[in-house]
């Protein structure tokens, strides 16, 4: 239900646990990677991650496993990162997104290919 009417949510456990929250107004930057991460390959990372004890943190705790499945999903974070700041990889790995309009729509290129960048605003 919370995903066809939409907003914002906490989600935990394995993703069965929603907990809606309030809404924030915000104009974010999507990163569109031309690289994806299978995500199920990504969750088996993670849990073999945490079976060595590795602890995941931060934003997103499926970035390590994201890393790890496909490492260009890495090097896109890094340089975007470097820059733009704080960079947020989205679920599993093929959107990154920031706060507030960064750069230029159009496309972002690097060694590691291309970025499509897109700005979004907050319908008030």
């Amino acid at each position: 239900a919370f995903c066809q009417r939409g907003g914002r949510a906490m989600v935990t456990g394995v993703g069965d646990i929603v907990t809606p929250l309030a809404f924030i107004p915000q104009d974010l930057t999507l990163f569109l990677l031309d690289v994806s991460v299978n995500t199920a390959e990504c969750y088996r990372a993670y849990d073999e991650l945490a079976a060595r004890g590795i602890v995941m943190s931060g934003e997103n705790h499926l970035e390590q496993a994201a890393r790890m499945v496909e490492p260009r999903v890495g090097f896109v974070l890094d340089d975007l990162r470097q820059r733009y700041g704080h960079v947020t990889l989205a679920g599993s790995g093929s959107t990154c997104f920031v706060k507030g309009h960064v750069g230029t729509p159009g496309d972002v290129r690097g060694p590691w290919g291309t970025v499509t960048t897109v700005w979004t605003k907050t319908i008030r």
